[in-house]
């Protein structure tokens, strides 16, 4: 008998005949070999995570609720719309889905980003996203040396836009030290995108590269070896950077340090620091689930099971 599937609550439902069987779903870092150092999203990252997704405050009143996820693993928007009505809402926290606790926190109202607009969510290609304005920034709880093994082995996934002609960092470290840190600028306002571990000299690499639509950014480094991918494409290569971490600065999305130093203006949907240079299974399988879930075209897929969140069935 050949078996069907549909969908229910989030599982997979395998049916034989009258008989039906269900398949719990996985997320897509169970897929992932190596441990999170911190990972933020706007959808389950992991099967296992029981919290919130993220903390809002209502402009209105200021007052705040957390937003967990639907059963499928879906960012819960009829309880965020629910809570904000007609009015705008600001993250407060965007919660570490690791299990570490590193959350990504702002407690000044200004430097909030925003996920709600006057009662409508902020959205890239149909998915809600963090919408950064040219003033905010998120401080993790994730560290320049957490998020490495060696000082020099590290990948950064990004599910991010960028406005051009903007000096800007998506992740950047607290202080913007230009020589012992983790720094990402997609792009600056030259239309060049800077991929720093440890330096802004033998660490970086860099090129004429933009992100002005929602795109896929796996930012890696493994020895001597740095890359850059969009959209699963190796787009910046080097295999003789040189340097290491060793500083413990914080981590900012959405820009380099307090009150948001080089800040970003546009848009972050998922953000996961990987203490490793992940290998290629890993790293397609990770992009091949992003590009699926937020409708990004043209990225190869991964190899893992169809029942993950965010593949297709």
């Amino acid at each position: 008998i050949n078996p069907l599937y549909a969908t229910d609550s989030g599982n997979t439902t395998l049916w034989f005949g009258t008989d039906r069987y269900w398949i719990p779903r996985t997320a897509v870092l169970d897929a992932v070999s190596v441990s999170s150092a911190g990972s933020f999203g706007l959808r389950k990252l992991y099967a296992t995570y029981g919290g919130a997704a993220i903390r809002v405050r209502r402009s209105n009143d200021s007052v705040e609720q957390d937003i967990g996820f639907t059963g499928s693993g879906d960012l819960d928007t009829a309880a965020l719309t629910t809570f904000v009505g007609t009015n705008s809402a600001y993250v407060t926290i965007w919660y570490d889905q690791s299990g570490n606790a590193r959350d990504a926190v702002q407690t000044t109202a200004s430097s909030q980003p925003r996920i709600v607009n006057a009662g409508t969510i902020d959205t890239q290609n149909g998915r809600p996203a963090v919408l950064f304005l040219g003033a905010q920034g998120l401080l993790t709880g994730v560290t320049n040396l957490m998020t490495t093994t060696s000082g020099t082995d590290i990948t950064i996934s990004l599910v991010t836009r960028a406005n051009n002609g903007v000096n800007q960092s998506v992740v950047g470290a607290d202080g913007y030290n230009n020589t012992d840190r983790v720094n990402i600028h997609a792009p600056w306002s030259n239309g060049v995108t800077y991929w720093d571990v440890a330096n802004a000299g033998g660490g970086r690499i860099s090129g004429a590269l933009t992100w002005p639509s929602l795109a896929i950014g796996t930012f890696r480094r493994a020895g001597v070896q740095s890359d850059v991918w969009k959209n699963g494409t190796n787009v910046l290569s080097s295999g003789s950077v040189s340097g290491s971490i060793g500083s413990t600065q914080n981590l900012w999305l959405g820009c380099a340090g307090s009150p948001a130093l080089n800040a970003l203006q546009g848009h972050i949907s998922e953000a996961i620091f990987f203490p490793a240079g992940l290998v290629t299974a890993d790293r397609t399988e990770l992009e091949g689930s992003q590009g699926d879930y937020f409708a990004i075209g043209g990225v190869p897929a991964g190899s893992g099971s169809p029942a993950a969140y965010g593949r297709s069935a």
